[in-house]
């Protein structure tokens, strides 16, 4: 027999012999070695690489002796290392403080289990903090049963009576048939079919926070065979209609540098030290960030976007 068929012989024989221990409180030597028709000290050599393996099979001596596997843990634990176990303390640490993660009791409880044998025995972890700037104005339980009860209506296909919040802070009431509920630039949405709206495309997006009343209706909804979630979940569904923009920045090079701010994005360096950034963004994101740099910022790309931004400018001005 060759060395690589005798070795999956070794590898089944440590099988069967596991699934005997398994069927039996306790089982002796000899009998494992006449069920594997082997000899006893071949029985030894895979006791000893189950072992290996991770199983917990002890031994007692005497007449009644034999080998006994701890079937409270039958497959074998894997180890972590210290630093995978840092990281799911961070990672617990970081999503518990998040106001878009719901799961974070579950999750929690999870890690906790997952952690217990092999939790550092010396506290090394540093605990992460997080300021948020705009921490989100609605209470995360608030949030959280918005969520839940889309996520029920969701599941079981059930109307969804609300009162939602525009833009401009008008309140309107709508009968919702919701498809999903998912984040976007730390914001949770829900995708749903509008029964309100006639003469345009009925699914839309809203976001949980703006919900002032939410209450799920015993009503079902039939959902669309031919909805496809990749039509509306994307860039322009969620009116990121992207624009190539190029921004100039002077004296802020590092700050630029340090994120992303929109696709295919290129940083080009000038002579007098200034940055210009180069992507594909929405005209609003690109606004908004000119205008947060204020006078260190000059949008040179396209001349549309740079019109608009003077009249923004000239616009605020008026209010002063």
């Amino acid at each position: 027999m060759s060395f690589l068929g005798d070795k999956m012989n070794r590898t089944a024989l440590c099988i069967k012999a596991l699934l005997k221990l398994y069927s039996r409180d306790i089982v002796n030597t000899k009998e494992l070695a006449l069920y594997l028709e082997c000899n006893e000290r071949n029985v030894r050599e895979y006791i000893k690489e189950l072992r290996t393996a991770g199983y917990n099979i002890t031994s007692t001596k005497g007449i009644n002796g034999g080998y006994i596997l701890d079937k409270e843990e039958f497959f074998p634990q894997v180890k972590l290392t210290s630093e995978e176990i840092n990281s799911l303390e961070a990672a617990m640490l970081y999503l518990n403080k998040k106001n878009d993660f719901m799961a974070k009791e579950d999750f929690a409880l999870a890690i906790s289990k997952i952690l217990v044998s092999s939790r550092n025995k010396k506290n090394e972890f540093d605990e992460i903090r997080i300021v948020e700037k705009y921490p989100l104005a609605m209470d995360n339980a608030r949030l959280k049963e918005i969520h839940d009860i889309f996520s029920e209506a969701i599941a079981n296909s059930n109307k969804v009576m609300v009162k939602y919040a525009s833009v401009n802070g008008s309140k309107k009431e709508y009968i919702l048939e919701p498809y999903k509920c998912f984040i976007y630039n730390n914001y949770w949405y829900v995708l749903a079919w509008n029964e309100m709206i006639k003469n345009a495309d009925p699914i839309g997006m809203y976001k949980l926070n703006r919900f002032e009343e939410i209450k799920m209706l015993d009503d079902k909804f039939i959902r669309l065979k031919t909805f496809d979630e990749k039509k509306y979940i994307n860039d322009s569904s969620l009116n990121i209609n992207k624009i190539h923009v190029m921004i100039r920045f002077k004296d802020v090079n590092m700050a630029i540098q340090e994120r992303i701010y929109g696709d295919r994005q290129q940083l080009i360096l000038e002579d007098d030290n200034s940055i210009i950034l180069d992507c594909y963004m929405n005209e609003f994101d690109a606004i908004t960030l000119a205008l947060s740099y204020g006078e260190n910022a000059k949008v040179i790309y396209p001349d549309e976007l740079a019109i608009n931004m003077k009249n923004k400018i000239a616009n605020m001005l008026k209010q002063y």
